[in-house]
């Protein structure tokens, strides 16, 4: 009635070999689409870092530039320039106001 087809070692060592087959395949090809992947990125990464260094060089350049702009001597240079005149007399000192607080004491 019913065909039972029994299996003999030579068919399980044929389908081992063609399973294993495949997975050394499917194994060499997910490590080359992985590695492909760790490329790009590595590349990507150094792009990035060499911008970041090109980046901090623009960033000293301009808070060397901004010391050199802010120093006293170039201020007074430049406010000459544009018609201020030398201060003749003296200083002085502003006190601030005193700070008052208001607390709030609850009466007995």
């Amino acid at each position: 009635m019913y065909s039972t087809k029994r299996f003999n070692s030579d068919d399980i060592l044929k389908l081992g070999f063609k399973l294993s087959v495949v997975a050394l395949v499917l194994s060499i090809l997910s490590q080359m689409f992985f590695a492909n992947k760790l490329a790009v990125k590595s590349s990507e990464l150094t792009e990035l870092n060499d911008r970041k260094v090109v980046l901090e060089k623009d960033l000293a350049k301009l808070e060397f530039d901004n010391s050199v702009l802010s120093s006293l001597m170039n201020i007074e240079q430049r406010a000459l320039q544009l018609g201020f005149v030398p201060m003749t007399g003296t200083i002085l000192a502003i006190r601030p106001a005193p700070t008052v607080s208001a607390v709030n004491i609850p009466s007995l």
